[in-house]
């Protein structure tokens, strides 16, 4: 394990710059737009629009890794994740900030890719699971750390969107001078949608809603701080705070979800998620501080769900579907984080704020609700035949998912027919 970690230090530190200039652009983006004028729902459209270009970037980046290599492709994500924060000054319009928004999330699913590329490459069977899970914490941990950056410059400045360009610019030195080789790379082959809702019911509707809350979550975190009228540095413990909560309780978490049944699991954290979005409509304004409690709750228990999905459609695959259906699970989860912050930014612009929690709880409750169901017509498969949980971001892609549900490596023992295992 020490050897594995030792040849992907560069990897480590780089991909925590760049998380930690992730989080730092969407808490920064919100407040300059508040900044600049923008409506509620402009700034909430135009922070969507990173995750509408993560999801295309997705699927695109891997045909350039195809041509060009991982190393072309990691340093032109790099130059344009790069520029594109340096021009917002150019022209302050929400149209154009929603472009550069877009083309980040693009460049971030590119570096992303290639990252785990190289990091599937330096662990073996046995490390490769606590690899994935430290380096999962490192994203977590950056995105969390950005919220700092808020109290050195000023938001309505240009200092702070420099260091955004320069933390990606120095996080790309020591992954393109690192000795280790250029990894290779398969693109995961999809199965349709309808014939992995066959295997994994749950597995399906509840990757869509369950990435709808993720991205509503991490996208508009920042918007509906701002909208309720917290301070720059309020925002920076609203956010760091939702971060904090994932990583916290990611562990706990994954430990009862090995188990217990994975769809009492399931049920349980959304109807959780439920239940603390109704006290946030209760609450919004009236304490900041219970606000934020909330949110560290709304991170530790929302975000593991996107790994507890995971791992629960793990349990149905035999081992020639793995591969197809992560290619499958990250256009789904994709799409989800796509539609939901869209969604809550229109929502906002006819209810308000509170459309952020509104949106949270339905969603959740529904995949609860088709949790108690699918429960209630199947029985569950036996503790013993249940995959390991993994920690995977709330941000996944094709190498990720595929990565995850292959690890095991081992078809169970009990018999699959191939109908609604679940």
């Amino acid at each position: 394990m020490g050897a594995a970690i030792r040849n992907a230090w560069a990897l480590f530190l780089g991909i925590t710059l760049i998380s930690i200039a992730h989080g730092l652009h969407g808490s920064l983006l919100s407040l300059r737009a508040q900044f600049e004028g923008f409506a509620t729902f402009e700034t909430a459209t135009i922070m969507s629009g990173f995750y509408v270009g993560f999801f295309l970037g997705s699927l695109l980046n891997p045909i350039s890794i195809h041509r060009v290599g991982h190393i072309r492709t990691f340093g032109a994500m790099a130059s344009l994740a790069s520029i594109s924060v340096l021009v917002y000054g150019i022209w302050v319009e929400p149209t154009f900030w929603f472009g550069l928004r877009f083309l980040t999330g693009f460049a971030y699913a590119g570096l992303y890719i290639v990252s785990e590329s190289w990091l599937n490459e330096a662990a073996d069977n046995k490390t490769r699971g606590t690899m994935l899970s430290l380096y999962m914490l490192l994203i977590m941990g950056g995105f969390a750390a950005g919220q700092l950056f808020l109290k050195v410059w000023p938001v309505e400045g240009y200092e702070l969107f420099v260091v955004l360009s320069v933390l990606v610019s120095i996080a790309v030195i020591p992954i393109l001078i690192s000795i280790s080789p250029a990894p290779s790379y398969e693109a995961p082959e999809g199965m349709t949608v309808r014939a992995l809702y066959k295997i994994s019911p749950l597995g399906v509707v509840g990757m869509i809603f369950i990435a709808m809350s993720n991205g509503i979550i991490m996208g508009l975190a920042p918007v509906y701080a701002i909208a309720i009228g917290m301070t720059v540095d309020q925002l920076g413990r609203f956010v760091m705070a939702m971060m904090l909560g994932a990583v916290v309780l990611q562990f706990p978490i994954g430990w009862v979800s090995d188990r217990i049944d994975r769809r009492v699991m399931i049920t349980l954290l959304s109807f959780a998620t439920c239940t603390i979005a109704i006290v946030g409509l209760v609450v919004e304004t009236a304490n900041i501080h219970v606000l934020t409690l909330l949110v560290f709750l709304l991170g530790g228990i929302n975000l593991p769900l996107y790994s507890m999905a995971l791992a629960h459609t793990n349990d149905y695959l035999h081992k020639n579907q793995m591969v197809a259906a992560g290619g499958t699970l990250v256009f789904i989860s994709g799409l989800g984080m796509a539609i939901g912050p869209l969604s809550v930014s229109f929502g906002i612009d006819f209810i308000g704020p509170s459309f952020f929690f509104i949106m949270l709880g339905a969603s959740n409750c529904l995949v609860g609700f088709f949790a108690l169901w699918r429960i209630s017509i199947k029985e569950s498969i036996p503790l013993e035949e249940q995959s390991s949980y993994s920690i995977v971001s709330p941000t996944p892609h094709a190498q990720t998912v595929a990565t995850v549900v292959d690890q095991d490596g081992d078809v169970p023992e009990w018999e699959r027919d191939g109908e609604n295992f679940d």
